[in-house]
C-alpha cells in the first residue's frame, strides 16, 4: 500500500553483508527494526499483503537473486514476527500471492526429513509449511497471474509442444503458452507481428 519502505543495514567489509532489516514509514519518521542477520544480503520474494512479505538470503550484495539463495522467511511488520517457511538452499522460488504458496526448486546435498523425494520442486504454504513434493525435473517455475498457475519451460511428456504447469495444490497440467498477436518496441516506433 506504499506505507512502508523496506531497507537493509549493511556491514562494510571485503564482503559486505546485511546486519539488519528495517521498515521505514513513508508518511512519518517511524522506523521499525524487523530482524537482525549476519550472513547474507537480503532479497524480497514478494508481498503477501500490506504488512507481510517473504525474504530470502542471497549470495551477492549487488544482486540477491544470484543463486543459490538461502532460506525463505515471512516477515510481519505489524507484529515484528519472523516465521521460517523454508530452511536450506534453493535455485528458484515463485510466489502465488492469492494462495500464499511458494514453489521452490530445492537443492539438496543430502536427504533431509520431510524431503524424502530428494532434490526437486516443492510447495510451501503459509498455512502449512510442510513441504509438498511436485516433481524432480530441472524446471524452475515462474508465477503467471493470467493463468493462476506456476509455469515452467519443461515440455510435457505426451505433448512436446506444451509446457508443464501446476497450481498451488501441486496438480500438474500441460498448457500451451499464449503468444500475443504483436510485440511493440519500447519506443513505439516499430512492432513485430506473428502469423
Amino acid at each position: 500500500d506504499g506505507k512502508w519502505i523496506i531497507m537493509g543495514e549493511l556491514h562494510e567489509s571485503n564482503y559486505p553483508f546485511t546486519t539488519s532489516v528495517w521498515a521505514v514509514s513513508a508518511g512519518n519518521d517511524e522506523m521499525r527494526k524487523l530482524y537482525s542477520i549476519d550472513r547474507y544480503p537480503q532479497g524480497i520474494l514478494g508481498w503477501l499483503d500490506n504488512s507481510r512479505f517473504i525474504v530470502y538470503g542471497g549470495t551477492s550484495l549487488y544482486d540477491a537473486t544470484d543463486l543459490p539463495a538461502y532460506n525463505l522467511d515471512i516477515v510481519d511488520i505489524d507484529t515484528g514476527e519472523l516465521t521460517s517457511l523454508f530452511e536450506g538452499s534453493f535455485f528458484s522460488a515463485a510466489l502465488d500471492k492469492d494462495d500464499e504458496t511458494v514453489a521452490v526448486y530445492v537443492y539438496l546435498t543430502e536427504l533431509r526429513e520431510g524431503y524424502e523425494e530428494g532434490q526437486g520442486i516443492y510447495l510451501f504454504s503459509t498455512s502449512n509449511t510442510k513441504p509438498r513434493y511436485v516433481g524432480s525435473g530441472q524446471f524452475q517455475p515462474t508465477w503467471n497471474d493470467k493463468l493462476n498457475l506456476f509455469v515452467t519451460d519443461e515440455p510435457c511428456e505426451e505433448d512436446p509442444k506444451g509446457t508443464v504447469a501446476f497450481n498451488a495444490k501441486g496438480k500438474l497440467q500441460c498448457i500451451h503458452p499464449f503468444l500475443p498477436d504483436s510485440y511493440p518496441s519500447p519506443d513505439g516506433q516499430w512492432q513485430v507481428s506473428i502469423q
